[in-house]
């Protein structure tokens, strides 16, 4: 047995009923273009690019001849690390440039994005993503990716590449495995959102979640040192009215949409308490929620917790 196996597994992410909600097409190519939307927990192992077996490699969207990516992707890593995006070029091409390649027969230009940090958000264009550090240590980072797959079956939308040693570098098998995670209800601008929740920052707060939805939450307490950019505000309320609230009462609440500047699949986390003697009520907005806080009637609890709560289904979209 000589060098590494490559075994490709594509997995696919089916979100309840609403899967095909989260997989829209462009108004240009409509037949080849599809949405990709997930946030997901990786794991690295040794990149097994030729020439860089010293550092570490968590591939994001995996390389598809003929395939192209495009969008967004924000991370929090236990290790600084850089976001590597993958050009598909022809070898002979390849000279004068970074380059990524298993056995120097398929050949990618290589970018690497950032100064290695352990969270940040990048635009992105390429062939594949994946995180690389620049050491042998391995890392375990949450990412959230939201754009669009060109010329890939609308059914992918994540994809994982695992290495094994023992085995030739070959392409050994690529399997598809349905995973179902539990919707919860939220709103915005009074309007209705369904969204999932896959992590969370603080022990607690993924015990209470998982215990309330029978889906396990994954503790990533590196989400809490993503950067403030790349967070929009969850309010969570805890008193007022009885409904599906994580805490037990009003529905939570976002402050931005994918269709906004201001949205990110991380939620940083205010708990709202209304102050004795006031009229309780539904806050549907947070524009009416920080109105409220203002006025006297609530207060915040900036609770410093993240969780990863990517929306499937929001107003108008």
């Amino acid at each position: 047995m000589n060098g590494p196996v490559l075994a490709m597994a594509l997995i696919v992410l089916a979100v309840g009923v609403v899967a095909a909600s989260s997989l829209g097409e462009r108004p240009a190519d409509a037949n080849s273009t599809r949405k990709v939307h997930f946030t997901q927990t990786f794991d690295s192992y040794q990149n097994p690019a030729m020439g860089y077996e010293a550092t570490q490699f968590a591939i994001i969207l995996t390389p598809n001849d003929g395939t192209l990516y495009d969008g967004s992707v924000t991370f929090s890593s236990s290790l600084p690390v850089q976001l590597a995006v993958l050009h598909e070029i022809p070898a002979k091409q390849s000279k004068g440039q970074p380059v990524w390649s298993i056995d120097g027969k398929k050949v990618y230009g290589l970018s690497l994005l950032g100064d290695g940090k352990r969270s940040g958000s990048f635009e992105f264009t390429g062939a594949a993503i994946a995180l690389q550090s620049a050491t042998p240590e391995g890392f375990t980072a949450t990412v959230s990716v939201d754009g669009w797959i060109r010329g890939q079956p609308p059914e992918v939308v994540i994809q994982k590449l695992e290495f094994e040693k023992e085995e030739p570098r070959a392409l050994l098998a690529r399997t598809s495995v349905p995973v179902t995670i539990p919707m919860r209800e939220a709103m915005h601008g009074s309007g209705d959102i369904l969204h999932i929740i896959t992590d969370a920052s603080d022990k607690d707060y993924a015990r209470m979640i998982t215990d309330g939805q029978g889906w396990r939450v994954n503790l990533a307490p590196p989400l809490a040192e993503a950067p403030p950019e790349s967070l929009q505000r969850l309010f969570v309320f805890a008193n007022g009215v009885t409904g599906t609230g994580l805490l037990g009462f009003q529905k939570d609440v976002f402050s931005a949409t994918p269709e906004q500047a201001g949205y990110g699949a991380l939620g940083a986390v205010t708990e709202v308490t209304w102050r004795p003697g006031q009229n309780e009520a539904i806050l549907g907005s947070a524009e009416e929620i920080i109105e409220a806080e203002e006025d006297g009637r609530v207060e915040f609890d900036d609770t410093g917790i993240v969780v990863n709560a990517p929306q499937i289904v929001w107003p108008e979209g």
